[in-house]
């Protein structure tokens, strides 16, 4: 279970500048889109170091 978080938290700390990059280029930054990261990667980040 721990290798899964691992994989997912590089995937989400690697894709998430590539995504707020974008967004930038578009001029068209959902609020929403980058709280919802950010929410997540502090929910998994507790849930690790919970157990």
């Amino acid at each position: 279970m721990k290798i899964f978080f691992w994989i997912f938290l590089g995937a989400l700390v690697l894709l998430t500048p590539l995504f707020i990059y974008d967004m930038v280029q578009r001029q068209s930054i959902n609020i929403s889109f980058v709280l919802m990261i950010i929410l997540c990667f502090v929910f998994y980040t507790r849930a690790f170091k919970a157990g």
